[in-house]
């Protein structure tokens, strides 16, 4: 694997905004450079893998009026980074949940689907959604609109469940007959 120099551009660390006008020349960026990422640990080599790239940082003073000159304005420095596969170690004490894992008894009494999604969606917040969609389309398309009912809210909720646990490849394939009867008895 061929490595390549690759240049940085350092940001100062303060910069005061009366100082700049829109006459300033700043430094032209440098193309990207392709990265060829393989699909697979057998498209790399373990050579090719551990290659330390150089980077080059070039500093400027992006403040100054005057044009910036190669020589003047750029330092050259190795920065030694390192890449590793290895996963990060994490301190299973700092991730750990810590809360409470015990159901309250409110949602243990509940026995059916559709009393659960009850207590998720309660009839106050159903029935404000079917208000606040009925006024915005009033309001964008005051002549011709069809009401959403209560019921059409329930059904929006639930196909929106039902595609969050039921996953595939687009979402026409959700509305595409023969796939999945629940979207189309739900939408007639």
């Amino acid at each position: 694997m061929v490595t390549r120099a690759r240049h940085l551009n350092i940001i100062p660390d303060s910069s005061d905004d009366e100082n700049i006008s829109d006459d300033d020349e700043y430094g032209v960026p440098t193309p990207l450079e392709r990265v060829y990422i393989p699909e697979s640990d057998e498209d790399c080599s373990d050579d090719a893998m551990y290659d330390e790239p150089e980077y080059e940082i070039i500093e400027e003073n992006l403040l100054s009026n005057q044009p910036s000159s190669s020589n003047t304005s750029k330092k050259s420095k190795k920065d030694n980074l390192l890449w590793s596969d290895e996963g990060i170690e994490y301190d299973e004490s700092h991730i750990t949940f810590l809360g409470c894992e015990d159901l309250p008894k409110e949602i243990l009494q509940l026995e059916t689907p559709i009393s659960f999604f009850k207590y998720l969606f309660p009839s106050s917040a159903i029935n404000l959604i079917e208000v606040e969609s009925n006024l915005y389309a009033a309001q964008i398309a005051p002549e011709g609109f069809n009401e959403v009912t209560d019921e059409d809210i329930r059904k929006f909720i639930g196909i929106l469940i039902y595609m969050s646990v039921v996953r595939l490849p687009t979402t026409r394939h959700y509305w595409k007959d023969g796939t999945y009867r629940t979207f189309g008895r739900t939408r007639a």
